[in-house]
């Protein structure tokens, strides 16, 4: 049986699409998880597939960038990356003072901003990224445990 069989044949079972992709997407991570020798390694690693995952030409490195930044008692700091340009915009935005990744671990919303060049938000953070390869960007927070005293996005 092939996945798309699996799929199928688990809608027909009573479990929709996205339910059945959830799982699946589920298991990736687990899997991902238990192939990583620490945590920091397992976030990079998300942070590759991630972006691998939404890039549009994955012949071209960079297309797409994502890190995952983690926030507690309002420091924030990079746990995981694509790449060397993720790093580089997101030390831009903590040196900044603001930014996507920011706001979403502080407010715990999603925050998309399709064209940073036509924005009024994060005046400090597109003056720092000017010029660079960045047009847009998203964050979404990831839910931490409320005993780890931290944020995640």
């Amino acid at each position: 049986m092939d996945g798309m069989d699996e799929i199928m044949g688990e809608t027909m079972a009573g479990q929709g699409p996205e339910a059945v992709l959830a799982r699946a997407q589920e298991d990736e991570l687990l899997d991902l998880f238990l192939g990583s020798v620490d945590l920091a390694s397992f976030l990079a690693r998300v942070a590759v597939v991630a972006a691998e995952d939404l890039s549009k030409d994955t012949t071209v490195p960079g297309t797409v960038t994502c890190s995952v930044t983690v926030g507690r008692h309002g420091r924030r700091a990079t746990a995981g990356s694509s790449d060397p340009i993720a790093d580089a915009m997101d030390e831009l935005q903590y040196a900044s003072g603001e930014g996507h990744c920011s706001e979403a671990v502080a407010t715990g919303r999603t925050v998309y901003v399709p064209d940073l060049s036509t924005t009024t938000r994060y005046p400090r953070y597109r003056a720092a990224v000017a010029g660079s390869p960045l047009s847009s960007v998203f964050a979404t927070p990831i839910p931490l445990p409320t005993y780890a005293d931290a944020e995640a996005a």
